[in-house]
């Protein structure tokens, strides 16, 4: 068995592209719109990871594969307030265009979801984590499929920027 223990911050994850959305919110209140849209997301601190892996079936695969986002309220609001911290605040901006039609509305609701995103983000996570977890075992898995632990280790030594040019353990 292999394990692996890890962590790492994304400072920063911009993303944009179209959307299409109709339906209800709550079972009371219409949704719809479609247009360009953008995430920015700061500050995703992914910690307490844990990776093993071991045989089955004589090749080598995932079997535990564990991690949690950080989040932190107090670490927000002492940044937001100038009060020194050298913890990370998960900040999380959205915008829709054209959302429930666009114009005051959309700005209202666009605006709206910005205000509950520390609400949201909460209430997701376990959602998020658990679909993150399984399509990572599942995609690696099949990436790894046929590869030895030397080809793995060898994988991890090029990719990684802390290995490269140094051979501790890889």
């Amino acid at each position: 068995m292999l394990k692996t223990d890890f962590g790492f911050l994304v400072p920063e994850i911009y993303t944009n592209g179209t959307y299409t959305l109709d339906g209800v919110i709550g079972y009371i209140v219409p949704v719809w719109g479609s247009g360009p849209f953008t995430v920015d997301l700061k500050g995703l601190n992914i910690r307490n990871g844990t990776m093993r892996l071991g045989l089955e079936s004589r090749r080598l695969v995932i079997k535990e594969f564990t991690f949690d986002i950080a989040y932190d309220e107090l670490t927000c609001f002492r940044k937001y307030h100038d009060v020194t911290t050298d913890s990370v605040c998960l900040t999380f901006q959205l915008q829709f265009d054209g959302l429930v039609g666009g114009g005051v509305a959309g700005r209202l609701v666009n605006r709206l979801i910005n205000e509950l995103a520390d609400t949201i983000m909460r209430e997701s996570k376990p959602y998020v984590v658990e679909a993150i977890t399984s399509a990572v075992i599942n995609n690696v898995n099949d990436l790894i499929l046929g590869l030895t632990l030397r080809d793995i280790l060898e994988w991890i030594r090029n990719f990684l920027p802390i290995y490269q040019g140094q051979h501790y353990l890889l």
